[in-house]
């Protein structure tokens, strides 16, 4: 697999997005576009609104203004916020752009309900920043705990066994965690 990614910095105009999830009132995606390069990607359909060419995991676009544009966050007070329901805001360049760091600071006032899913194990970097959230739950999917076929599956993902260290220094830490096993095969 080809390591090539195409990085746009862009401008937003709105970083939160009403839900039509039904365990999420709303979600953010700090990023369009994913780094990890999953041939399962569900979020593929994403393309259709970037003007990208590039295939689906083979760009990334930063929300260069995301805490910019969450406006009045006491509308989010007790609400629950899905972050990374199409991208993952934790995936290598957040180690950079710390979108997900700061927009979790800024939510922190506002005391809405935080859901994270992740195949990333830079979760543990903001676990600091989670705990002051009343109700704070950080999920890492794993699809495999094969490391060669989780390679051919999410080839720049990290491994499964660094995603579960991850989901165990967060629980460690006291928050509320999940694993998210995913795509399911009946073999």
């Amino acid at each position: 697999m080809s390591l090539e990614m195409k990085l746009n910095i862009i401008n937003t105009k709105n970083i939160v997005t009403k839900s039509n999830l039904p365990d999420a009132d709303y979600v953010i995606n700090p990023y369009v576009g994913c780094q990890h390069g999953c041939i399962y990607c569900y979020a593929e359909f994403m393309k259709r609104f970037t003007g990208h060419t590039e295939d689906w995991g083979k760009f990334v676009d930063v929300k260069i203004n995301a805490t910019e544009v969450l406006g009045d966050i006491e509308k989010y007070r007790g609400k629950r916020i899905l972050i990374s329901s199409v991208t993952d805001g934790y995936h290598p360049i957040e180690g950079k752009y710390k979108l997900t760091r700061k927009i979790l600071e800024a939510l922190i006032p506002a005391q809405p309900k935080i859901e994270i899913l992740t195949k990333a194990r830079m979760v543990t970097r903001d676990i600091d920043i989670l705990l002051k959230f009343d109700d704070a739950t950080v999920g890492v999917s794993i699809a495999t705990l094969d490391e060669g076929l989780s390679r051919e599956l999410e080839p720049l993902a990290a491994s499964p066994h660094l995603r579960i260290d991850a989901i165990k220094k967060c629980k460690e830490a006291g928050l509320k965690t999940i694993y998210s096993y995913h795509p399911f095969s009946p073999i």
